[in-house]
């Protein structure tokens, strides 16, 4: 149930490992929004399977210095 460019994000980030930088200058927008459109699809994600966020989890897409 996610759009596809936060469906990308998250393949791009989780799967492949890629940083924020490489992520937004794939997906044509910024390290910031790359964090957002991320931070969204996990919520929402989180809501599908009906599970509470981790600690861990809020950290990594804070973070965006890799």
């Amino acid at each position: 149930g996610l759009a596809p460019r936060h469906r990308a994000a998250v393949i791009l980030r989780y799967y492949h490992d890629y940083d924020y930088a490489t992520i937004a200058q794939i997906l044509g927008t910024t390290p910031t929004n790359v964090g957002a459109m991320l931070t969204r699809a996990l919520d929402r994600l989180r809501v599908a399977l009906d599970t509470e966020p981790s600690p861990l989890d809020r950290k990594a897409v804070v973070s965006h210095e890799d």
